[in-house]
Parts: C-alpha cells; structure tokens; sequence
C-alpha cells in the first residue's frame, strides 16, 4: 500500500504528508492498495489516480491560492497554490539572494500547506527561525509575535506577517 503523489506521481508510504520525492502536499491523498507489479493494468490505475488527484486540486486552485508580499517592496510576491517549501534552494529564492546575508535563511526553511481549508506554516528546523507576527486585537496596534517550533502546524490568515530568520518579512494574504 502507497500514496502516489499528484504532483510527481512518485510512490510515497502511507503515513507520509508529504511527497518524499517534490515535498508536495500529499495528506488530502488516498492510499492505493493494489499490486504494482502487473503493470499493464496496474499503470493505468496510477495514471487515473494522479488524473483524479489532479482534477480535484485543479477544482479549488483558486480557493487554494495565497500570496507572500514582501513588506518592503509590495511588488514582490511569492505565490503559493497548495503547498511550497520557503527556502533558500526552494520558492522565494529570487528574493533571498539579494538580502544582505541570505545564508541566514535556511535551504528548506518552512513548509506553507493548505489543509482541511485552512492554510498551514511548519518550520523544518531552521537554523534561525521563522516568526508570526499577529496583532493582539482590532483595536491595538502591538504584535504579537511568536516563534514557530520545528514541525509544529499553526494556522496562518491575513493580516499576519511572516518573518524568516529575523531579516526579512512578509504580508500573508489569503
């Protein structure tokens, strides 16, 4: 029994979330029980899976759909259907290579999902960290601010700022 992954079509275990091929988001994914060896016939269901898989994503890409604005520049964005990895070798690495010191942010720094209708952030155990920052309430200005532990989910929605290693921040907008 496996998950083949929509976006990859790799063959993932059941208890993975994530494709361990492209990192994509494989946790909506149902789990295929049938013999891989006959191919001819066994092929044809993967490829009807992944089909499947793909159409139902396709259905809610837009519902699906956030965007990263950086905060010093608002014409900068990173958009994210589904699921991305932020990092320095992953999405938004055109704008990390042109900050003072973009060592500071981590390769594979944090994971951003959609699941279950809501969107998702989970640090992957950055050297430096990731940050939310949320006002209080309406009618204060203050943030709060709160450091995201490795492989903990935590709801994201707009209005929130996301900062990456303490030199770079970032509008959420849903």
């Amino acid at each position: 029994m496996y998950k083949i992954c929509p976006s990859c079509g790799a063959k993932n275990p059941i208890n993975e979330i994530l494709c361990v091929n492209c990192m994509a988001d494989i946790s909506f994914v149902n789990v295929v029980s049938k013999d891989i060896n006959n191919i001819s016939t066994n092929e044809n269901l993967i490829h009807k899976e992944i089909e499947t898989q793909n159409q139902n994503s396709n259905i809610n890409k837009e519902k699906n759909k956030m965007e990263l604005v950086l905060v010093e520049s608002k014409e900068l964005k990173i958009e994210i259907i589904n699921n991305a990895i932020i990092g320095r070798y992953h999405l938004g690495k055109e704008i990390f290579e042109k900050l003072p010191n973009p060592n500071l942010i981590s390769r594979e720094h944090a994971n951003i999902f959609f699941k279950n209708n809501k969107w998702y952030i989970r640090d992957l155990n950055s050297t430096n960290g990731t940050y939310l920052l949320n006002k209080n309430n309406e009618m204060d200005d203050k943030m709060n601010e709160i450091k995201l532990e490795p492989y903990k989910d935590y709801e994201i929605s707009t209005g929130m700022i996301l900062n990456i290693a303490k030199i770079v921040n970032f509008y959420i907008e849903i």
